[in-house]
């Protein structure tokens, strides 16, 4: 497969991925709060996106496997604390955690 093929592949997997978590997180949000899903289709596409380029990048670095783990672990909590920001309220508020 040439990479050009390998970009869509991965494009169409994050988009379908992100179409079944954002229908479970509005089936969450209706069944918890009444609301529908709290997130939007944008920010889950934005969390899943991160988190391919994230592992594609770690890919070309030779680290240790432990190394590895936590910088995954480490930036998708930043990038998912960062776009629940962005979703909670109006604009963003890094502060969302507290309120």
């Amino acid at each position: 497969m040439n990479s050009a093929q390998d970009r869509l592949v991965l494009a169409a997997t994050v988009i379908s991925e992100g179409a079944w978590l954002f229908a479970a997180f509005g089936v969450l949000g209706l069944v918890l709060a009444g609301i529908g899903s709290p997130l939007g289709l944008v920010a889950v596409l934005v969390i899943l996106s991160f988190s391919f380029m994230i592992a594609r990048f770690q890919q070309m670095v030779i680290m240790p496997t432990v190394l590895a783990y936590a910088i995954q672990m480490l930036s998708g909590v930043i990038v998912i604390y960062l776009v629940i920001a962005t979703q909670v309220g109006a604009g963003v508020d890094l502060g969302w955690l507290s309120t």
